[in-house]
């Protein structure tokens, strides 16, 4: 006899260890099921205990895939709960989301979350530079570089008056290098 219900549907009907569900729904995506494997996938982050591992490997699968609207919340939640370590990851994948989808006040909102969560402010501001310089997002770079500069040695006081150079406003560009001199000779 044959069925009207989809594979998928059929699927979730008997029992599977999470893992399983998270390779099936990851063979999903690359052939290119992509109704199959968000049903899967959703599947393995629920049987899991939506845990923050579960959370953030669904995210991570469906952000490779393309599926932003799929990776974002998974992604999201699992920055929220995520230990230091996996949190620049995190970060940056929100990031190429955020970016790719022109959402600038979820960007902006990141951005604050993320160096908030992190110990090292200036590490986290090295982070936001490169994705926002890898995105071409000047406005970005040149806030990061403006609280690196006056918060660290005179290397970042130096691009920053690049940064300026570029932007075509030459007079903070020698005014920072400037500076930069001055603290460099001291």
């Amino acid at each position: 006899p044959t069925s009207n219900t989809s594979p998928a549907s059929r699927r979730t009907t008997s029992p599977s260890p999470p893992a399983t569900l998270l390779d099936y729904g990851t063979i999903l995506l690359k052939i290119k099921e992509y109704d199959e494997a968000i049903v899967i996938l959703r599947r393995y982050v629920s049987e899991s205990g939506n845990t923050y591992s579960a959370q953030m490997r669904a995210g991570e699968e469906f952000n490779q895939h393309g599926l932003l609207e799929e990776a974002e919340p998974y992604l999201r939640e699992a920055f929220t709960n995520a230990i230091q370590n996996n949190r620049k990851s995190l970060f940056e994948n929100l990031f190429d989301i955020y970016s790719k989808s022109n959402q600038n006040k979820k960007l902006a909102r990141l951005i604050n979350d993320y160096i908030d969560a992190t110990p090292s402010v200036s590490e986290a501001r090295a982070t936001i530079l490169s994705k926002a310089e890898s995105y071409g997002q000047r406005d970005i770079m040149l806030e990061q570089l403006e609280q690196l500069a006056r918060s660290t040695d005179g290397t970042k006081r130096y691009s920053l008056g690049i940064l300026y150079w570029q932007l075509d406003q030459p007079d903070k560009a020698r005014r920072v290098w400037d500076e930069w001199l001055d603290t460099a000779s001291t």
